[in-house]
């Protein structure tokens, strides 16, 4: 279904800039996947074949081509009617491929980021520029596209520089300005009690605790 949609808007952007033989090609590939899985043609797409254009244009051998001349601009011609959102990552499952993530409402949620490119590289305090399909609270969110960007107020709101003593207690977590610092945290980081600190603190969501908290993700080298 997601891929007979974009070749429905691939089609439609080229009727709009004349390129009739290039929609032609793409009308036709839903056409035969259509046909191959005894699914009904859409009745948007049956119309197309008796508009003049379409009679009159030969088709496109491929559309290959023009795919890799405008691969950058991808997310705007088949998106182009669907609002982007910046979305926080607060964490990120490498082997699962999941990451989870803050909107600038603070409403929360996470999808399987590989299946739009499996070779994408995100990183917990990374920001993303998204299209959802469909959000979800609760469930997996889908989305249509996503590429990292800047956005200083999104990023000033989820993350900060702290500074201060580092305190262990007996238990072996420990706090920084009264922030929890796990024990596994300070033996990544290399953290000592009684310590003069500091570190970026990122602002995530605790299913816990059902409220959001800051947790230490990285210690700032001195300045020399």
């Amino acid at each position: 279904q997601m891929k007979t949609n974009i070749y429905y808007k691939m089609a439609e952007y080229f009727i709009s800039k004349e390129m009739y033989p290039q929609a032609k090609s793409e009308i036709l590939k839903i056409q035969k996947i259509k046909t191959e899985n005894s699914q009904k043609i859409p009745d948007k797409v049956l119309s197309k074949f008796n508009e003049t254009w379409f009679v009159n244009s030969e088709v496109s051998s491929s559309n290959v081509d023009f795919y890799k001349d405008n691969s950058g601009r991808a997310d705007q011609i088949l998106y182009a009617d669907i609002p982007s959102e910046d979305i926080f990552v607060y964490y990120v499952n490498s082997e699962k491929k999941i990451l989870n993530f803050i909107k600038t409402n603070d409403e929360i949620g996470f999808f399987k980021y590989d299946k739009l490119n499996p070779s994408f590289k995100v990183c917990v305090s990374n920001i993303l520029q998204v299209r959802f399909a469909n959000f979800s609270a609760e469930g997996p969110s889908k989305i249509y596209s996503m590429k990292i960007v800047e956005n200083e107020d999104l990023k000033q709101k989820n993350t900060k520089i702290v500074k201060g003593v580092f305190k262990i207690n007996e238990k072996g977590f420990g706090f920084i300005e009264n922030i929890y610092v796990s024990q596994k945290t300070i033996e990544n980081l290399d953290l000592h009690n009684n310590e003069y600190i500091t570190v970026l603190v990122m602002r995530k969501f605790s299913r816990k605790n059902q409220d959001f908290e800051w947790e230490v993700i990285r210690k700032k080298r001195p300045r020399i």
